[in-house]
């Protein structure tokens, strides 16, 4: 089953109840290059400037810093009536920050990621929710790493393409791995080399304490031709991107954000599908 996928320039509507309906995703990615600037709201809390103080180079203090601040607005877009700066977030149990309040706010699920030159987050209206995003020429030893987080059947289809093929195809594993524990919530709890994914559209095949694999909606797209990104969402969900962050002039949201955006497979901009049971 397919899952419904749109791409805006504008601020999609505020968050509904979608009544067993596929559930919107949201997801904003942007250059932190590009977003840093006198515009930038200021919205994090003292915990997370005394977390990215804590970075040596100025563009991983500048990467956490629109990460954080893009989540915080985004979320902001879903419920107008809360600002960026009054999200709560608490560390669950395997480290990762799990939104927390404020009091009466919906039950709203949202993960972020960043890396060299892009960073990127999704919310959802509850659902469980992951995204990954990762710099395709950043790591040389694929052979190395795809030893330690592919399974065995993985790495002999890897192992089976021509040369300029594995990096890319890797990529695109790896993401969606990421991807994955991530709205599981576990991390590194989970052994890479024992979740195992299929390719075109990515479908997730098995995984450890896994009993539903067909129940989650994977999406994977190239943001930018140096980045691969994957998102995954437990249920049915409709996925809906804008290619700017929230906080952009209108005349910023007609750019060439959302364009840049195009389909690792090399068809439609986005690669999407519901995980066969």
């Amino acid at each position: 089953m397919s899952a419904d996928v749109s791409a805006t320039d504008r601020p999609v509507p505020a968050m509904g109840a979608d009544g067993g309906e596929p559930q919107n995703a949201w997801l904003w990615g942007v250059d932190p290059a590009e977003a840093a600037g006198p515009g930038l709201p200021q919205v994090l809390s003292p915990g997370e400037r005394h977390r990215m103080r804590r970075f040596r180079s100025a563009r991983d203090r500048r990467a956490y810093l629109v990460a954080h601040t893009l989540l915080r607005v985004a979320l902001t877009e879903r419920v107008p009536g809360v600002p960026p700066a009054a999200w709560h977030f608490e560390a669950g149990p395997y480290g990762r920050p799990e939104l927390a309040g404020p009091p009466g706010a919906p039950p709203l699920s949202c993960n972020l990621t960043h890396t060299d030159g892009f960073v990127a987050c999704v919310v959802t209206g509850g659902a469980p929710c992951g995204i990954d995003v990762e710099t395709v020429v950043r790591e040389p030893g694929i052979d190395r790493l795809a030893r330690r987080l592919l399974t065995v059947g993985e790495r002999v289809r890897l192992e089976a393409l021509p040369a300029g093929a594995r990096r890319e195809r890797f990529f695109r594993l790896w993401t969606l791995k990421e991807a994955y524990t991530k709205a599981r919530g576990l991390g590194l709890s989970l052994p890479f080399d024992r979740i195992a994914f299929a390719l075109g559209p990515p479908r997730l095949l098995h995984a450890p304490d896994e009993e539903a694999p067909g129940i989650w909606t994977f999406a994977q797209w190239a943001p930018t031709p140096r980045h691969i990104a994957a998102v995954a969402v437990r249920g049915p969900a409709r996925l809906q991107i804008a290619a700017v962050p929230p906080w952009a002039p209108p005349t910023a949201r007609s750019g060439p954000g959302t364009d840049a955006m195009r389909n690792v497979e090399g068809g439609p901009r986005w690669s999407t599908s519901r995980s066969a049971g």
